[in-house]
């Protein structure tokens, strides 16, 4: 009986696959692009002169080539090594939502500078690992369907998992900047009431918006006439303008009344239409209508009989920085004429001086500090002399004076968030 085993040849020699001259090449020119790409988006980053949330187009075209070209040669023709796929998707995802987390405990601008210093590095790894041959792409069909489907299935995975984690970042760059008495979610916009107190003296500073739905303004109304624990005054936001500056549409509140309209909301009224038998009689923001059949000195003697004064703190637009009016002018006027708040963005690119710096400066040195200035004279002077103070402005203000007014020895006691948009709605 033979033996088989001396029956079975022995192993072939298995040869070494030789790496396409052609992938190689191709493989160094995508991390040499890639690696280009990222050092303009870091050189654009350090050029920022001011947060990041106002950055200019620029920086989104430099994030969408580089993803086009990521996208082509790393995920459907699968030439960047999926060592470094990993690090290079995540890099971009964080830089496309402001640097998110890095921005949870830094500023918007540092924490994207962060990010792209990191989608630099981790593109200059690649390249020097491509420039050394130690990435080896054996010879294989330039196009597969199952790699195409392969990783079709993964970016789509990918992009959806990027969403909530892109929408956080954006979140926190805008609290960063406006801070956090405006709080977004998937069930809608909700704004911040946050009460200080100092020797017994209360501070409420209720964050507001132009445009909500009726019960929000309704219930701040009612509130704001019920009889207090003593006296309450009611610092009043709505810019003046003794010069006629501003366009008829805007005291008249027709400027944002037909963008609440467009998303079947209420425009902000006057806050003192919370007597009993009163509702909103759509004055508008800026100069309100008065409140036929009572004269203004008539109502307020109503309120004073409650105890509670209103006060505008605002300023003229008269007195707004030359330059910083300017501006707002022409925003205004771009404002007017366009049918709807989509047209905007369409068409602001043909107004001069329209750029990211000067916004972020006429919007937070100007329309915010300026004002806020305004406001703390008025509540220096006024305010000591009431047992309750009520601040409703703008949510981006109250940022900025809840520092001011922590300064003066207030203590936080109380925060009530109230829904002010329901992306929802029953019925």
């Amino acid at each position: 009986m033979s033996d088989t085993r001396n029956d079975v040849p022995p192993p072939l020699p298995v040869e070494p696959i030789e790496p396409s001259r052609n992938k190689v090449l191709l493989n160094t020119t995508c991390a040499s692009i890639l690696t280009l790409l990222s050092a303009l988006l870091l050189k654009f980053d350090f050029g920022v002169g001011g947060d990041m949330l106002f950055q200019t187009p620029l920086a989104l075209i430099l994030i969408g080539v580089f993803l086009a070209v990521f996208t082509i040669l790393g995920h459907w023709v699968a030439v960047v090594p999926k060592r470094f796929l990993l690090g290079l998707n995540a890099a971009v995802l964080v830089r496309s939502a402001f640097g998110y987390p890095f921005n949870a405990f830094l500023e918007n601008t540092p924490a994207c500078r962060i990010t792209s210093a990191i989608l630099l590095i981790v593109s200059i790894l690649y390249l020097v690992v491509s420039l050394r041959g130690q990435i080896a792409i054996p010879v294989r069909p330039w196009f597969r369907w199952k790699h195409v489907a392969v990783t079709g299935v993964a970016l789509l995975g990918f992009g959806l998992l990027s969403i909530p984690f892109a929408f956080g970042g954006c979140l926190k760059a805008f609290q960063n900047v406006m801070g956090d008495y405006i709080v977004v979610s998937p069930a809608g916009i909700s704004l911040v009431e946050r009460v200080f107190e100092k020797d017994g003296h209360k501070v409420h500073l209720v964050g507001m918006m132009h445009i909500g739905e009726a019960d929000f303004y309704n219930d701040l109304n009612k509130r704001l006439a019920s009889a207090p624990d003593g006296t309450r005054l009611v610092l009043t936001e709505g810019v003046g303008d003794k010069n006629n500056l501003l366009p008829k549409s805007f005291g008249s509140g027709d400027l944002y009344g037909k963008f609440a309209k467009e998303f079947d909301l209420q425009l902000q009224d006057r806050l003192d239409l919370g007597l009993p038998g009163e509702r909103s009689r759509g004055g508008g923001h800026g100069n309100p209508k008065p409140a036929d059949p009572e004269t203004e000195e008539e109502r307020a003697a109503r309120f004073l009989e409650l105890g509670v004064v209103f006060q505008n703190a605002d300023m003229d637009i008269s007195e707004l920085d030359e330059k910083h009016r300017t501006l707002l002018l022409k925003m205004f006027d771009m404002m007017d004429k366009a049918p709807s708040l989509s047209s905007i963005l369409m068409n602001s690119s043909q107004y001069e001086n329209f750029t990211p710096e000067a916004i972020e400066d006429m919007l937070i040195n100007g329309l915010l500090k300026t004002r806020n200035d305004v406001l703390m004279k008025h509540f220096l002077a006024e305010g000591q002399d009431h047992d309750e103070v009520y601040i409703p402005w703008g949510a981006a203000h109250l940022k900025d004076v809840e520092v001011r007014i922590l300064e003066l020895g207030y203590v936080e006691t109380e925060e009530v968030v109230r829904p002010v948009v329901r992306f929802s709605k029953k019925g």
